[in-house]
């Protein structure tokens, strides 16, 4: 075809190519802008002069180039590359404060460790743990503190009558020189509020080792003995560790909550401190669990219906 001579348009319009046609019908209809179709064969026309498509008609969106695509795809690659290196980096951080750790603690002994340095310690677990250190390797690592908690070396006396701080100490060590050990320390347990404090009825003595606090035991008579001294009946028994006491805390707070909760109204719940053929302890209500404690558990959970709650 020359593309330069007139074209027919089926339905009877004529034009020249390049050109806006007009209706070719009898009677000498006014001109009208020829609208072409936007795609052979789609039935939305587009106004060939960029007024657009009758009103309600979508205009037709251009295809994306293929250069485009491989720039967004570029992009996105940009940034997984960026997360999977942050992660590697944050991973690796992991590794390396976990290795230090452990090389720590394996040059560390029981008999070295004092509460001050115990108390690092469990910080830098801590922050292990907030940094997202994988369950498995925290277990281990707890395992590893708790070992070597001074409070494993030492034996709670409790009972005592002697609230003079120089007398007391002096009573205590008199008390435990003669069953064979020197006393590493004696230290008080005070309570009442900050600015309040007072000197408690319970001491702590820490001993050069484990064995020497159970030595010391089986010469008293085994774990929780009581003992008439000067100082009063003195029952001597094993410190509770870290470990014991945040359990005992946790369980403590699941109590409190739970007997302020609307749904135990009129209702006692009751702590379970033992339980018969498990090592798993727990808070009642009627007789049925609502929060459980397992072994090794510094925290528990509760259970339904007070799942909701959180300690």
């Amino acid at each position: 075809m020359d593309v330069g001579a007139a074209s027919v348009v089926p339905g009877g319009v004529a034009g020249s190519a390049g050109e806006v046609g007009t209706l070719g019908l009898p009677g000498g209809l006014p001109d009208m802008p020829l609208l072409l179709p936007a795609v052979p064969g789609s039935p939305f026309p587009v106004d060939v002069e960029g007024a657009g498509a009758p009103p309600g008609i979508p205009q037709h969106t251009p295809e994306p180039k293929l250069s485009d695509i491989m720039a967004e795809m570029q992009k996105m690659n940009l940034n997984n590359q960026t997360n999977f290196s942050n992660l590697q980096q944050q991973v690796a951080s992991q590794a390396v404060a976990f290795t230090a750790f452990t090389a720590d603690l394996a040059n560390l002994r029981a008999e070295m460790i004092s509460e001050p340095r115990f108390v690092q310690l469990e910080q830098e677990v801590q922050k292990l743990k907030q940094g997202g250190l994988p369950n498995k390797e925290m277990h281990w690592m707890q395992d590893q503190i708790n070992r070597l908690d001074p409070a494993n070396k030492c034996l709670a006396l409790k009972g005592i009558t002697e609230f003079d701080l120089t007398k007391r100490t002096a009573a205590i060590d008199a008390l435990i020189r003669p069953l064979g050990v020197t006393p590493v320390s004696i230290d008080h347990v005070w309570t009442g509020p900050p600015g309040n404090r007072k000197m408690g009825p319970t001491s702590l003595v820490e001993l050069s080792s484990r064995t020497s606090r159970e030595a010391v035991l089986k010469t008293l008579g085994g774990d929780k003995t009581t003992k008439n001294t000067d100082i009063g009946p003195i029952l001597f028994t094993r410190a509770q560790t870290s470990m014991q006491r945040k359990r005992n805390s946790a369980l403590g707070a699941a109590f409190d909550l739970l007997k302020k909760d609307p749904r135990c109204r009129n209702k006692i719940p009751e702590i379970k401190w033992k339980i018969e053929g498990s090592k798993n302890r727990q808070v009642e209500l009627d007789g049925q669990p609502i929060f459980l404690q397992s072994p090794g558990d510094c925290s528990g959970h509760f259970m339904t219906p007070f799942a909701d709650l959180s300690l």
